[in-house]
């Protein structure tokens, strides 16, 4: 499949991530049909390939997803390739939710696994709304130190940029990602039987190493 580009008579070239050419022209782009839901522009820098302009937006939950209770319930959900998320780049998520009342807390999680279930590996987790609290909205930057490793990026205790107290966590151990396709979850669970949380937007993007 090729792209007519506009002015010329050149086409750019599609591929799915597994079937694009190991090396490149240097600098010069492709569509990569199955990086994001409907596909991404790339470019070889002459050792790895990376997202044009240097980000893409891999899914976003664009509907609500209410009414979870006090059982972890993903509410959004993204399948790499694999080989998609190379050692130096960084999985930016960005999430909104809320919760129906003033009684229970409100935790969100993510997970990176194989299963897209609750099984899969926990990277963060953090209770955004106490009690009293009815909404939030943060993000999580989560860089991938070696096939089977990736760092949570400093963060506030509640998913987000600023200073907080205490030392950086260690890097947590994934199933490769060189070698599997992995599902990226973001979960929520609710702290009681009172309140219901609800997950309002969920954006996932990868961003490549500079160098």
């Amino acid at each position: 499949m090729t792209i007519e580009l506009f002015g010329g008579g050149g086409q750019l070239p599609t591929y799915s991530w597994a079937s694009k050419p190991a090396s490149y022209s240097v600098g010069q782009p492709v569509f990569i049909s199955d990086a994001g839901a409907k596909g991404s522009h790339w470019y070889y820098d002459g050792a790895l390939w990376k997202p044009l302009g240097g980000e893409c937006l891999l899914a976003s939950l664009d509907a609500t997803v209410a009414g979870i209770a006090n059982s972890e319930t993903i509410g959004f959900q993204y399948q790499m390739p694999a080989g998609l998320w190379q050692v130096g780049h960084q999985l930016h998520v960005i999430a909104s939710c809320t919760k129906s009342g003033s009684t229970d807390t409100g935790t969100l999680r993510g997970r990176i696994g194989t299963a897209g279930t609750t099984a899969d590996t926990q990277v963060f987790s953090a209770q955004v709304m106490n009690a009293a609290q009815r909404q939030f909205a943060g993000v999580a930057d989560l860089r991938l130190e070696s096939a089977t490793s990736v760092l949570e990026l400093p963060v506030t205790t509640t998913l987000g940029y600023g200073a907080v107290n205490g030392v950086i966590g260690g890097a947590t151990t994934i199933s490769s990602a060189s070698a599997n396709s992995l599902f990226v979850d973001v979960s929520m669970v609710s702290g009681g039987t009172t309140d219901t949380v609800s997950l309002l937007a969920v954006q996932l993007f990868l961003i490549g190493k500079a160098n």
